[in-house]
């Protein structure tokens, strides 16, 4: 692996563990969220000039992906406000592979093979 890409996905990592931390140490958890999420859509909006919007056939599976993610933010303040985050993290992080995969296998028809399920199934408890 290139050592940028290594380096940027270390990033990426340790930018998603800070947030959930800010999240769940947060004075109000929705502020947080709402706050991360501003943050979130100055730097998408800052790459604009450079990526250019999507595709028209991308809008219906973005607006998707924004209520998924709505949802998913719901359930992980509600989640830290009951849990700790010692807990609640390794469970939202190791069960989302495996309710994507779910998912596209179900409503999409997408197919994993053995090894891509496999894979998810050790990846989910870890």
């Amino acid at each position: 692996m290139d050592a940028f890409v290594f380096a940027a996905v270390l990033f990426a990592a340790a930018c998603h563990a800070g947030w959930n931390a800010a999240i769940k140490r947060g004075l109000d958890p929705l502020a947080t969220t709402v706050l991360i999420s501003i943050g979130a859509a100055v730097v998408s909006a800052l790459c604009l000039p450079v990526v250019g919007l999507p595709a028209p056939a991308a809008w219906p599976w973005c607006a998707a992906s924004v209520a998924i993610h709505l949802v998913y933010f719901a359930a992980l303040i509600e989640s830290y406000r009951a849990g700790d985050m010692g807990q609640v993290y390794p469970i939202a992080r190791g069960s989302a592979p495996l309710m994507t995969a779910t998912a596209t296998t179900v409503f999409l028809g997408e197919r994993l093979g053995l090894a891509g399920w496999c894979g998810i199934i050790l990846l989910s408890p870890g």
